[in-house]
């Protein structure tokens, strides 16, 4: 039940003293003393929020010359509250630069600590190791930060290892609407954390998305046991491009149920998806039994596609070689305009299901009304994901024909790359 809100206010008013929250306000640059950083994390304590008023016009830049405080559970810090900076749009303008140019070797930027924080609206770059990490804790948001670059998203200010690196065994983390990019390895690597959400983020690119500032490893990379998380989701998808790695790579065998079908993946420098960190395509397997990460899901094999300009319509005829007792039926198939530098799902179409009536048929064609516009000649790739999230890897390339056309498939395929080589 809704509560009006005077009864809100009352109830405010009755809590203890010590329990309502206190605001710490940032006013200066300066490493150490009354109104820093440095003093703010050491003050706050759950429920408290950092905001920032520092004297000035244009970016601020806080460079501790030691390790800060770890955050502690229940903190907020909000980096928009200082003058001009803003979040309601994209790009955002931020207006606090945490630079970790004058620190120690082995020192991360931030360092979560307890459940429940929040962090919105800093530039996080040139840490000797990660520029935030979230270190076996629970349900923090990482939001509207620039990890890896300058205050406007322009130039790699690399940190020494990951952007976000989220490990041990907490649940619930989500990195939303982010700009990862220019960090030495990964710009997220989530390493035996459960249900990750990392939504609408931007990894690999500046922050216009116009030029590449690659992450030197993945975009994403799930390791040890990091299941049943969401890598992009249908109305927030992460734009993943121009990585010196895999788009998104899953190399823990212990890792399932990883949905990573709602993403925009192009011109990295290995395979969009990769499921077993080998940064080749892995090949399916009779019957899909075999074991690793999210299950070594089968990808479709697309034998055609077709697109009826009249109807608006794309058929494609499919078939997904997973025998039932080795995949939660029924699978989602999603079909992608593909970018061919590594056949990367680049512009999500629309999905079809793939039943056990499905199964029990073999290849079977399916319509749909495209999401994006199709082009005769686009090449198009496919991935399956079952019930449980389990994502395969993206199918081979295959080419919309003219109409009455046979469609252009794996000898084609084969010809294009020969001339890519060249």
């Amino acid at each position: 039940m809704r509560r009006p809100p005077f009864v809100l206010l009352v109830c405010a008013l009755l809590l203890p003293t010590a329990a309502r929250a206190t605001v710490y306000t940032v006013t200066t640059t300066a490493d150490a003393g009354a109104g820093s950083l440095r003093e703010a994390l050491a003050a706050a304590d759950a429920g408290d929020v950092i905001e920032f008023a520092i004297p000035g016009e244009g970016v601020q830049q806080i460079a501790p010359q030691s390790a800060l405080p770890a955050v502690a559970a229940g903190v907020t810090i909000d980096a928009t509250t200082q003058p001009g900076a803003s979040c309601e749009a994209w790009p955002p303008t931020l207006r606090v630069e945490l630079s970790g140019a004058q620190a120690p070797a082995t020192t991360d930027g931030l360092v979560v600590a307890g459940d429940g924080v929040v962090i919105v609206g800093l530039a996080i770059s040139g840490w000797p190791r990660n520029g935030v990490l979230v270190d076996g804790v629970s349900e923090t948001v990482i939001e509207c930060n620039f990890v890896g670059t300058d205050a406007a998203g322009a130039q790699a200010q690399s940190n020494g290892a990951d952007g976000i690196r989220i490990v041990g065994t907490g649940v619930n983390n989500l990195v939303r609407a982010n700009l990862l990019s220019g960090n030495t390895i990964d710009g997220i690597r989530i390493q035996d954390a459960d249900r990750t959400a990392v939504w609408g983020n931007r990894i690999g690119t500046d922050a216009t998305g116009a030029q590449p500032l690659p992450n030197g490893g993945a975009g994403v990379e799930l390791l040890g046991s990091a299941s049943l998380s969401s890598i992009g989701s249908p109305t927030e998808p992460n734009r993943i491009e121009a990585n010196g790695g895999g788009g998104i790579v899953v190399s823990g065998a212990g890792a399932f149920g990883n949905d990573l079908l709602y993403n925009s993946l192009a011109k990295n420098g290995s395979v969009g998806i990769d499921l077993v960190g080998a940064l080749l395509e892995d090949p399916n397997d009779p019957g899909d039994a075999d074991a690793g990460p999210n299950r070594l899901q089968n990808t479709p094999v697309v034998s055609s596609a077709a697109y009826d300009e009249g109807a608006g319509t794309l058929t494609v005829t499919y078939l997904v070689d997973t025998q039932l007792a080795n995949a939660a039926y029924p699978l989602l198939v999603a079909v992608y305009g593909a970018d061919l530098d590594q056949e990367e799902g680049e512009v999500l179409l629309g999905t079809v299901t793939y039943t056990a009536t499905d199964f029990a048929a073999g290849s079977v064609a399916k319509s749909f009304v495209p999401q994006a516009a199709v082009a005769i000649g686009q090449w198009l790739v496919a991935a399956a994901r079952d019930d449980l999230g389990n994502t395969s890897e993206y199918s081979e390339a295959i080419a919309v024909p003219e109409p009455g056309a046979l469609a252009c498939g794996a000898l084609a395929l084969a010809a294009l790359r020969a001339r890519r080589r060249r």
